[in-house]
């Protein structure tokens, strides 16, 4: 049986993930919207993205493994 930590972390993975997919749709749908500012708008959507998917590698990373959410 799953412990509290193991439980409380796949619900964080999930919300983060759930984050990370919402800044790569918002990236898109701002590359092809019209304004001065949507391009660099898409492109901090995208930073923000790309900054939870490093954050999500940490702790593969400290494990040594290769673990997917």
């Amino acid at each position: 049986m799953a412990g509290t930590d193991d439980t409380s972390d796949s619900a964080e993975r999930r919300k983060l993930m759930q984050v990370h997919s919402l800044l790569h749709c918002l990236s898109e749908v701002l590359l092809h919207a019209d304004g001065d500012d949507a391009i660099l708008y898409a492109q901090v959507a995208q930073l923000g993205a790309e900054l939870l998917d490093g954050w999500n590698a940490l702790p593969r990373l400290r494990e040594g493994g290769d673990r997917r959410v």
